[in-house]
């Protein structure tokens, strides 16, 4: 699990690999489909090529940013001796859990920010490994798609 805050570099790194990963595959799938449709249907298929790229898009930030928020506030460990309405507020965001730590005693403040951070962290490793498992299954799943249109 990599820590943004200590660890920048491989951070850097990481994102500038999923960066170029990433717009490698768009642009091979931009070509594609450009190649495949006639020339005088290619304004058409460059249109839902880019609609489908914008919905992707948009699914993938709610669906993420969802799966991102629920796993925050599933796996936050809050010191004890906070009442219900702090527990609820510190588990909601790591806005909240910040806001909140700053209004507390330091010692109990400390607590909260150094839980937060540890499930800030956790939530991110489930959100880019349910999105890298995810990309694995389609190449996956292109790679023997399109083995088998070779054979025809």
């Amino acid at each position: 699990m990599t820590d943004f805050s200590t660890q920048q570099w491989q951070a850097w790194g990481l994102m500038a690999l999923l960066g170029f990963s990433a717009a490698s595959a768009l642009l091979a799938s931009t070509s594609a489909i450009m190649a495949a449709a006639p020339a005088e249907k290619a304004a058409a298929a460059g249109a839902i090529e880019t609609m489908a790229y914008e919905l992707g898009a948009g699914l993938g930030i709610a669906i993420f940013g969802l799966l991102l928020s629920r796993s925050f506030s599933a796996s936050i460990r809050l010191p004890v001796g906070l009442e219900a309405q702090e527990i609820a507020r510190a588990s909601s965001s790591m806005g909240e859990a910040v806001q909140l730590a700053n209004s507390l005693p330091p010692t109990l403040g400390q607590a909260i920010l150094d839980a937060a951070r540890h499930a800030f962290i956790w939530s991110h490793s489930v959100a880019l490994s349910s999105a890298g498992s995810m990309l694995l299954l389609l190449a996956v799943g292109m790679w023997f798609s399109l083995a088998k249109a070779q054979r025809r």
